[in-house]
This record gives C-alpha cells, structure tokens and sequence, in this order.
C-alpha cells in the first residue's frame, strides 16, 4: 500500500479567505508473476480472471466493500488458497 496526501484549497465565492482540505488516496499493489500492478477495487476482476466466480461468492458472502485495507487483504488471502 502507497498512501498520497494531497491539499486541496478553495476559496468560497465572496469570501477572502482559503479553505484547506487533506486529501488522503490510499494506492493498493500487487505482486503476480514478478511484477507489481496497481489494484484498484472496481478492476478486482482483471488479475483474478481464473477465479472470478469463487471470488465474486467470496465477496458477497463477506460483504466486502474495498474500503479498507482489511479488504483487500481478506481477498488476496482467499486467492491464495485456492
């Protein structure tokens, strides 16, 4: 996991002040065949193409949301097991 901060400043209309917001983007990898891709949730098919059925049970059973890094874990875990 690679975490970015970014700040994001904006300035409402008619005000003369900057409002600051953190920007926290949490990137996710993975090591398939001795190289490291970029895992997003939405795309968990595309590196799981050969057990896409089992692991789409697994999710739903599990109520997997790819929110947290728990999640992700939980996956790759179950993966490797089978």
């Amino acid at each position: 996991m690679q975490t970015l901060k970014k700040i994001h400043e904006t300035i409402p209309y008619g005000t003369a002040t900057t409002e600051q917001e953190i920007l926290t983007i949490n990137y996710y990898f993975l090591q398939m065949n001795n190289n490291f891709a970029r895992f997003k949730w939405e795309d968990w098919q595309d590196p799981f193409k050969d057990k896409k059925d089992q692991l789409a049970q697994f999710i739903k059973t599990n109520h997997l949301k790819g929110k947290t890094t728990e999640d992700y874990t939980k996956l790759v875990e179950y993966y490797n097991t089978l």
